[in-house]
């Protein structure tokens, strides 16, 4: 979940354990923060995005099974996954940036 949507972002990801180590502990705190500031974006979605999110990330359906629930077409839930990525990569860079301004 949290991998694709990293990769829909643009920050190549691989997972520690396909490097053949177990991750550090900078990487475990990393990753930590990273799912703080996911779970925090996902509750500014609205109930129709949240559904799209779950779907698609969590439920890791094909497009067009999205299509068919949702009742629309295949192209409208590629549309609607990229929109909603950037949305989500909006919201944590304002989570991060706040986070930086109120330790400051």
């Amino acid at each position: 979940m949290l991998g694709y949507l990293t990769q829909t972002l643009g920050e190549p990801e691989v997972a520690p354990e396909l490097l053949g180590y177990p991750p550090s502990q900078v990487e475990e705190i990393d990753a930590t923060e990273k799912q703080e500031f996911l779970l925090k974006a996902l509750g500014r979605l609205e109930e129709e995005e949240l559904l799209l999110y779950q779907l698609s990330f969590r439920d890791e359906l094909a497009a067009s099974e999205i299509a068919t629930r949702l009742r629309t077409e295949v192209k409208d839930i590629y549309k609607r996954k990229q929109k909603l990525a950037l949305k989500l990569k909006r919201l944590i860079q304002e989570l991060q940036c706040y986070r930086k301004i109120k330790a400051q």
